[in-house]
């Protein structure tokens, strides 16, 4: 049987990597072609990303990818949420790119939770947290009220890097559930929380499943026979889709890294007042194989056990944490 080689970009707020995955004979084999540091940097008292240098580690490493594997068959971008890049019609970048530690959003979470939280939670499933992209949008807005005429898109970091590579602007199902922009219904982004935000509709599409194929790689010469494919671009959202768990939702799984979370599977979302008040994140993600709109409703924190109370309609172990 003919082996099957694809990249994988995984971008972490400390490090990023490229892994190619080989299938062959019922098999799957992962070697390490590539692997870097990543860090936000300090300008004044806000934070940002390097992004031009993301872009140089990613394709230096694709460009090895490639070597090591002539054959390669695909690449698809996966990295931490909430984080984005605003672009004009063309693409080109218009807004430097925050990273999400940054404090800039607090009055806005004071505000949200003062009045409206209620009914975001209702519409998107997504607390009230500072980095969520729901309030970094907010703020960027309204200290640069220009920003609404220079950029056409937002595109969530994998997204951004996949239109690097394709061409094509898409915004991509598990990454958009991270903003606390993303409608819980088949809608798409929530009218809701876009109003309520003061973000303009017009700045993303109707979000698509993992497994929708992108094109061909168009900017970087040595790929162009490599198809571009959108995986869950939540790098969390990649662990749940690969966790063997049951799937009527019965089993709990715990994702450490920086952010630890314990949560389950669910076809539908956990809401109300107890799942707000213990910070419930509902996040989706999707494949196209199988067409099913799957949502992980978790509680977390930063580097330290979640203390946080379960609401009755999770599973009774969670509840017993």
């Amino acid at each position: 049987m003919k082996s099957v080689h694809c990249a994988a970009v995984d971008l972490g707020a400390t490090s990023g990597r490229i892994i190619v995955g080989t299938w062959r004979q019922d098999q799957l084999t992962l070697d390490e072609v590539h692997r870097f540091p990543n860090q936000f940097r300090a300008l004044g008292t806000h934070h940002y990303w390097e992004i031009t240098a993301l872009w140089a580690e990613i394709s230096a490493g694709l460009r090895e990818a490639k070597r090591r594997f002539p054959s390669l068959a695909a690449v698809g971008v996966d990295s931490w949420g909430v984080d984005h890049v605003l672009v004009d019609a063309a693409g080109r970048p218009v807004f430097p790119v925050h990273a999400y530690r940054d404090d800039r959003t607090q009055s806005g979470m004071k505000r949200l939770a003062a009045r409206g939280l209620a009914r975001i939670y209702a519409a998107t499933g997504i607390p009230n947290i500072f980095y969520n992209s729901s309030l970094q949008l907010e703020e960027t807005i309204a200290r640069f009220p220009a920003i609404r005429r220079m950029a056409a898109r937002c595109l969530f970091l994998p997204d951004y890097f996949n239109y690097l590579l394709s061409g094509r602007m898409e915004n991509e199902l598990s990454i958009s559930s991270t903003s606390q922009l993303l409608g819980l219904g088949a809608a798409g982004f929530s009218p809701v929380a876009l109003r309520r935000f003061g973000i303009p509709a017009s700045w993303f599409s109707p979000p698509i499943k993992a497994g929708t194929r992108l094109g061909r790689v168009k900017g970087l010469p040595a790929l162009r026979d490599v198809q571009v494919v959108a995986v869950p671009g939540h790098d969390t959202a990649c662990a749940y889709d690969a966790m063997p768990a049951a799937p009527e939702g019965g089993d709990l799984f715990i994702s450490s890294g920086t952010w630890s979370l314990v949560g389950f599977e669910s076809d539908t979302p956990v809401l109300g007042p107890a799942a707000l008040a213990a910070r419930i994140s509902n996040e989706r993600w999707a494949t196209d194989a199988t067409g099913r709109s799957r949502i992980s409703p978790a509680s977390g924190c930063w580097s330290r056990p979640s203390r946080n109370l379960a609401p009755s309609r999770q599973p009774k172990e969670l509840g017993r944490l």
